[in-house]
């Protein structure tokens, strides 16, 4: 981690990390309030629609909650984050001008990663903490297990693949400060506009973590 990418804010008290695409702008803030109040502290809202920024907008005033911007693919979706207040940004993989260019801002950056290749280009840009994507496909949690030696400086937080199944595997890793995905709140809940079904997933998840974690650390002692 640089001094320019500090993302100390997101990962240091957020194992869970939201992913949520608004379908409404207004709903960004009963459903930060709702994640917060279910235990999750931090979301990312993919910018891909008007409404998506609206509700980006919305969520960064939430108190207690840390809302960025994901799949960050241009410096315009940058600068636009910037300027809405987006504690963070994702990106689907390694595009320098995008990271340069939040870097500039000062605004912290999850780089996309898939391969050893683009683990080591991330590192010559001065990136320590990566989003590691699409998870699935590229061998899932044996996979940053496998990282751990050749980039024992790196941490990643895992997206797409990530299910109450694997979720121990991933946050055992002592190279995984957290993970993210629309597991924590299904799109099905999403849509129903309602914040207490939101609060309940949150919570939900949060302690589907709890137990998650611990079953993982057990079966690793015996």
């Amino acid at each position: 981690m640089t001094p320019l990418n500090d993302l100390s804010p997101l990962l240091d008290t957020n194992r869970l990390i939201a992913l949520i695409e608004f379908p409404q702008a207004d709903w960004g803030r009963p459903y930060g309030e709702a994640l917060v109040e279910g235990g999750v502290g931090a979301v990312q809202i993919p910018v891909h629609t008007d409404a998506e920024w609206g509700a980006l907008r919305a969520a960064v005033n939430v108190p207690g909650l840390v809302a960025g911007a994901g799949t960050v693919v241009s410096v315009t979706d940058v600068d636009r984050a910037h300027d809405l207040g987006a504690a963070f940004i994702t990106t689907p993989g390694i595009d320098t001008d995008v990271i340069e260019r939040a870097l500039t801002h000062h605004l912290p950056v999850l780089a996309g990663v898939a391969t050893p290749t683009d683990v080591l280009a991330a590192l010559k840009l001065g990136l320590t903490t990566l989003y590691f994507f699409p998870s699935g496909p590229y061998g899932g949690h044996r996979t940053l297990q496998t990282f751990h030696f050749p980039f024992p400086q790196v941490s990643f937080v895992p997206d797409q693949d990530v299910d109450a199944g694997n979720l121990g595997d991933y946050l055992a890793l002592p190279n995984v400060p957290a993970v993210s995905g629309a597991f924590i709140v299904p799109h099905a809940i999403v849509n129903t506009g309602d914040p207490d079904q939101v609060r309940q997933a949150a919570a939900t998840a949060v302690a589907l973590a709890d137990q998650a974690l611990a079953l993982a650390q057990e079966r690793a002692t015996q």
